[in-house]
């Protein structure tokens, strides 16, 4: 989906751990691992996300780029990597059919765009 990667994080390690910084989100997270923390930080990213949804200062700077980030790039590029994942888990694609089945009638000409060409004539 993205041709070039989102978002930017730096990584550091000390004697304690392992600390993950992504500075377009403002998102920190820290671990024993990378594994760790690069886990934690896909997490953060849902939650963080969940959070701006929730309350109403989402449409104030940063929050709203955050916010616009997450929804219009973000969150399709991991929905994206997760599908083409070789390590997804099994149901994964079928809860992905069920959230496609419940759309909305306007979701309708989207999907169907991105699904057929015109014929050539």
């Amino acid at each position: 989906m993205a041709e070039h990667p989102l978002l930017t994080v730096e990584i550091t390690r000390d004697n304690s751990g392992v600390t993950l910084y992504c500075p377009e989100l403002n998102i920190h997270t820290s671990g024993k691992t990378e594994a760790q923390v690069r886990h934690k930080f896909v997490n953060a990213l849902f939650e963080y996300f969940e959070f701006l949804d929730a309350h109403d200062f989402k449409d104030e700077a940063p929050y709203r780029e955050h916010y616009a980030l997450l929804a219009q790039h973000v969150l399709p590029s991991l929905a994206d990597a997760s599908l083409r994942s070789p390590h997804k888990p099994r149901a994964l694609p079928r809860k992905w059919l069920e959230l496609i089945r419940h759309r909305s009638e306007s979701w309708d000409a989207d999907i169907f765009g991105s699904l057929v060409k015109p014929a050539a004539l």
